[in-house]
């Protein structure tokens, strides 16, 4: 499956006039789990895919193929994103 993010914005506080910019599409999802609006717990087929994502993200490894995606406020948070600054997304997509 890929999970893919949605209205980006560079600070949770930008008002935004149109969609945002899109986000990663992160291929090889096993599943996604979240927990009380704090984290999303994303689960990938493979150790080596979810080691590329944290290394390219900056993302909190869970256990060996489980990455912790932070959420702010009612936001998805990247601590590095294409530029390698933060970027915030107020949707995401999980598809087969």
């Amino acid at each position: 499956m890929n999970l893919t993010l949605y209205h980006g914005r560079r600070n949770p506080s930008d008002d935004l006039h149109d969609w945002g910019f899109q986000g990663p599409v992160l291929q090889n999802v096993k599943s996604v789990h979240y927990t009380y609006i704090t984290h999303i717990l994303v689960t990938f087929t493979d150790p080596l895919t979810a080691e590329i994502y944290r290394a390219k993200f900056g993302l909190e490894a869970w256990d060996s193929n489980v990455l912790k995606l932070p959420v702010h406020e009612d936001l998805v948070f990247l601590p590095r994103f294409e530029d390698g600054n933060p970027a915030y997304f107020g949707d995401f997509f999980l598809a087969a």
